[in-house]
């Protein structure tokens, strides 16, 4: 027979265990980082005025365009930049997501009449890769 006072230590215990548990399931989602900075300091960067800091920010969201569901549109945005350099450097971003990225294939449609030649075979390169729908 069970002791009164060791059963109300086991249920305490246990109660102490299950709680812990609980709030292990609950705990915040890890941030989602790209070259050592979170992805929402890489998405005020897309936008900053120095395009080679643009530039920098699509590499590093590049990294997590198939984690981060913030990524793709960003880079879908950066398309349209004024600097050829940027708008190349986005679709290769694109290309680099690959399939995964399918739904960004109108984007790259309206990407394919840039006025710059290096991001027209690039944006071909790109729909070759993603899939046309």
């Amino acid at each position: 027979m069970i002791r009164r006072g060791y059963h109300n230590h086991l249920v305490l215990v246990g109660l102490l265990l299950l709680g812990s548990t609980l709030a292990a399931c609950q705990r915040q989602p890890e941030l989602v980082t790209a070259h050592g900075r979170p992805v929402s300091q890489w998405l005020v960067a897309i936008k900053d005025r120095d395009p080679k800091v643009r530039k920098r920010a699509i590499a590093a969201l590049q990294s997590v365009g198939r984690i981060d569901p913030a990524a793709i549109p960003a880079l879908t945005e950066a398309l349209k930049d004024k600097d050829a350099k940027v708008r190349d450097a986005a679709v290769i971003a694109l290309l680099n997501i690959g399939p995964e990225a399918q739904d960004i294939a109108e984007a790259l449609r309206g990407a394919a009449n840039d006025k710059d030649a290096q991001v027209r075979a690039h944006v071909a390169a790109a729909l070759a890769r993603v899939g046309k729908k």
